[in-house]
């Protein structure tokens, strides 16, 4: 369903100008007001990136009014863009804030009505996840690529309608990807770079993905590309305001070992992250084991493991009343038996897969095919490692539905609470 939005624009004096995309911009998809500096806003403010410090306050309809406050990020020349989405109807209004005199106290009105999409991810029951707003559960299932946003644009594209139809519901990719130069500088953003980049993540939320963002590869490659706390945390907010409005989850970087100082690093970024993102996206950071020791730093939504070794989920899931994301699921390099097994390991032990795949058709694309219709099929999101069993692996939810994964042949035996049920048997690598 599309929506017309209202805004209402007060300019002071004439000093800048103002103009919005929110006219047709339906709940839960972003919208731009964008608004231009002036002459001598620009004199004195030669590098926005490093010098301007502007916000829109968005507040929300009654009776609720909640205000969410994002800030701007330049888009070159005079333009300094508010991206924002709406997350429920009615008439919002937003107003400008900063330290470019000519530009604070701005405001305006926009009007949203009702769509069809879903709301951001949230997690649920522990370890599962939803979107709040519609209470309905969400099936992680997602796909890793060191070059999502800078492989050949038709490959890309190629790429996101195979993961769709494979029932993917997640793509992931870092900005500071091997080899490419989104900032040619600290606080120097690649302005090519990052509008391809906009085209990507708007194509990526037209079919339904919502992205896992990563910040870098590693926090060795933050520490060496932004060396001052200062700029780090100006790459953190520009990111943030150019993509905190789509249906994101931020991993600070692929891992965390192997820089010195390096777990400083994450902390301060994970926590500058909740003090800016007004929509409390998912968060969390890549390990080359678990990301679980930086659970006390009191920022992270959930854990990363990165181990082909399912007793690491196993142990973690009785630990932690957090849901478990499992990048590293299979050994590298893994293929066919291989790949399935550490798939339904992982998912027997209570995590989520994300895969590494670089093929658009393959045997592992086929087999995750297969892990999603499966458990479509199931109450996923009540669904918890069970023990009551020989000769297999299995999660339920005790008298209700029990999903078992025999890894070899042989007698298997579940003992359930005694009812009627009905019994199928599905091959993991056709979904026979």
């Amino acid at each position: 369903m599309r929506f017309t939005a209202v805004l209402v624009l007060t300019l002071l004096g004439g000093a800048a100008r103002a103009q919005t995309s929110c006219q047709t911009t339906p709940t839960w998809s972003p919208c731009e007001i964008v608004v231009e500096l002036s002459d001598e806003a620009l004199k004195a403010h030669p590098n926005p990136v490093a010098s301007v410090d502007v916000w829109g306050e968005f507040r929300s309809p009654a009776p609720k009014y909640r205000t969410y406050r994002l800030p701007a990020y330049w888009d070159g020349g005079r333009r300094l863009v508010l991206r924002f989405t709406p997350d429920e109807p009615g008439a919002w209004t937003w107003r400008v804030t900063g330290n470019v005199a000519e530009l604070d106290g701005r405001q305006g009105q926009l009007t949203a009505t009702e769509s069809s999409r879903e709301g951001f991810l949230r997690p649920a029951n522990l370890h599962f996840w939803f979107h709040p707003e519609s209470l309905a559960p969400h099936l992680w299932m997602s796909d890793d690529h060191a070059d999502l946003f800078t492989m050949d644009r038709a490959a890309f594209d190629r790429l996101a309608a195979a993961r769709v139809t494979q029932k993917f519901t997640h793509l992931r990719g870092p900005i500071l990807a091997p080899g490419a130069q989104p900032f040619t500088a600290p606080d120097q953003p690649n302005r090519a770079f990052f509008a391809e980049m906009d085209a990507r993540m708007k194509a990526l939320d037209e079919r339904g993905l919502v992205v896992d963002l990563v910040l870098a590869p590693d926090a060795a490659t933050l520490q060496r590309t932004f060396p001052e706390w200062a700029q780090r945390e100006r790459f953190l907010r520009y990111v943030l305001a150019r993509y905190d409005a789509f249906n994101v989850d931020w991993d600070i970087a692929g891992s965390f070992e192997g820089a010195a100082g390096g777990r400083n690093i994450i902390r301060e970024l994970g926590v500058a992250l909740r003090r800016y993102d007004p929509y409390n996206h998912p968060g969390s950071c890549g390990a080359q084991v678990t990301s679980s020791p930086l659970l006390g730093d009191k920022w992270m939504s959930h854990v990363i493991e990165n181990s082909p070794d399912a007793a690491v989920g196993a142990i973690e899931h009785q630990q932690f009343p957090l849901p478990l994301v499992a990048t590293g699921f299979a050994p590298a390099g893994a293929k066919g038996a291989a790949f399935r097994k550490g798939l339904w390991e992982a998912t027997m032990s209570g995590e989520w897969p994300t895969s590494r795949i670089a093929e658009i058709e393959s045997a592992e694309t086929k087999a995750m095919q297969t892990w999603a219709e499966t458990l479509a099929q199931t109450r996923y999101w009540e669904l918890e490692p069970y023990f009551e069993l020989d000769g297999g692996r299995a999660v339920a939810l005790s008298g209700v539905e029990y999903l078992v994964y025999i890894e070899k042949p042989g007698p298997l035996s579940v003992f359930v609470e005694k009812h009627s049920y009905d019994v199928y048997w599905i091959n993991p690598a056709t979904g026979e």
